[in-house]
């Protein structure tokens, strides 16, 4: 008979204790999509941080590698000729490089910093955007979006989604959440984005 009640207070307990952690979940979830409703300045005043995280670095003089200033000019040059990557990377090769060597011409006049200052700098930035991409990914995750849509300054944290680090798990997260929210971004952005975390080619969308 004692055995009989000890099983049922413990049972009682288990019940008591798991809907106290799912109405404690609800509760967080409630308490930030009230906090969003009642105070989107301080959502914006975040949006505003993460943007200049981003930029934190790499807006330093000197910091972009030769290549990547050379794939910089390259992206202009293309757009100016009234191309997409894929039809430009289409082209023969005979096309192709004169335009890849004015890009190359016009890198070379970039004053970079020494390689190893470059690499350490880097490393920071990286740290940066791995801290920006979790977070932006847990608001979108945690928040309904029809109520992030609301305040405007929202979608311009979704920039830093641009930066995502090089991690074929964290890239995939990044596209399913975006997918599952495509209709309420802005479509050129949401193009933009896809097409840096597709190793900046163009694809079906």
């Amino acid at each position: 008979m004692r055995n009989l009640v000890q099983l049922l207070l413990i049972g009682i307990l288990s019940i008591c204790c798991a809907e106290q952690k799912e109405s404690g979940h609800q509760l967080e979830t409630d308490k930030v999509n009230s906090f969003l409703l009642q105070d989107g300045k301080l959502l914006c005043d975040w949006v505003e941080e993460i943007v200049k995280r981003d930029q934190h670095y790499r807006s330093l003089p000197g910091m972009n590698p030769t290549h990547i200033m050379e794939l910089v000019v390259l992206d202009s040059l293309i757009m100016a000729a009234g191309l997409t990557n894929d039809e430009f990377y289409a082209m023969p090769l005979e096309e192709q490089n004169p335009i890849k060597e004015q890009a190359k011409s016009i890198a070379s006049i970039y004053q970079l910093l020494p390689q190893n200052v470059q690499d350490s700098i880097d490393e920071l930035q990286t740290a940066i955007d791995l801290d920006n991409t979790e977070q932006v990914l847990q608001k979108l995750y945690q928040i309904d979006y029809p109520k992030l849509n609301d305040f405007t300054c929202f979608e311009e944290s979704l920039i830093v989604f641009v930066h995502t680090p090089d991690d074929a798990v964290l890239r995939e997260k990044v596209k399913q959440a975006l997918s599952s929210r495509k209709s309420f971004i802005d479509p050129s952005q949401y193009k933009h984005i896809l097409w840096h975390l597709n190793g900046r080619r163009d694809q079906d969308w």
